[in-house]
């Protein structure tokens, strides 16, 4: 697991007694070419110096809360379609999301709009 995915979980869980499988592993970054955009976040999530991407939705205002569920999922699919179109394999690209409903929802719309394995 990469050194940042695996920063916070190591110290609040483990003591620090995780490791990185390898240094290839441990330093990857995200193999892209930098994309330029007018939407302010585009470049910071598709910057090939970072090696994980975190985004907060929080501030994002949506009328009701099945529009902001729905937000994040078309987000998500967004950029994984915006990940392969730069050449990037599936089985490269790892989503986590702190809630189960919304994996379930993404996990759906990536196999339906995408033939995600």
């Amino acid at each position: 697991m990469n050194e940042n995915i695996m920063r916070f979980s190591n110290s609040a869980v483990y003591n620090n007694r995780m490791k990185c499988a390898n240094d290839k592993v441990r330093t990857g970054k995200i193999p892209l070419t930098a994309i330029r955009s007018n939407i302010s976040w585009i470049p910071t999530v598709f910057n090939p110096q970072k090696n994980v991407i975190f985004l907060d939705l929080s501030k994002v205002k949506a009328l009701h809360k099945e529009d902001t569920k729905n937000l994040n999922c078309l987000l998500t699919c967004f950029i994984a379609k915006q990940f392969m179109v730069q050449g990037m394999k599936q089985e490269d690209i790892g989503i986590i999301s702190a809630l189960t409903d919304d994996r379930k929802n993404v996990d759906t719309a990536l196999k339906v709009q995408f033939d995600w394995l």
